[in-house]
């Protein structure tokens, strides 16, 4: 790979549903990119850890919620340039089973829960393509 063209990163994506509604939390001003932007709990997979551990560290550090169980739903590849540098992300995406309350960390200054329409009107984090995830999941 030549780095002076970008970056790649691996992450993992949670798709926790409940009642026809899926929760969703919006980026803080503690984040470099896409502050008051939306996303589904997700984070970069770290070096030497699988993507069920990164997907339960992921969602515990975001929320406090504890991982049950994940089936896995889709992969999604996409180039983003977020700080002026090209950024390749492979998107792992899971439907997950939490439990706990939620308690959201500084990366996140709100949540809500929200229908597939209600998340058509969301300011959603580039990259996402939700188009074609409404429809798998």
């Amino acid at each position: 790979m030549n780095l002076a063209k970008g970056l790649q990163r691996i992450m993992v994506t949670a798709i926790i549903k409940r009642k026809n509604k899926y929760l969703l939390v919006q980026r803080s001003k503690n984040n470099k990119t896409y502050v008051g932007y939306w996303q589904f709990p997700e984070g970069g997979i770290e070096y030497g850890e699988t993507p069920l551990d990164a997907l339960a560290r992921e969602i515990k550090e975001e929320t406090n919620l504890s991982l049950i169980n994940a089936k896995l739903l889709w992969v999604y590849s996409s180039t983003l340039y977020p700080l002026k540098i090209g950024l390749h992300i492979i998107r792992i995406f899971y439907s997950c089973k939490v439990s706990g309350k939620i308690t959201l960390s500084k990366e996140c200054e709100k949540y809500g829960w929200f229908n597939k329409k209600e998340i058509t009107n969301l300011k959603l984090i580039p990259g996402l393509n939700w188009e074609e995830l409404k429809e798998i999941i």
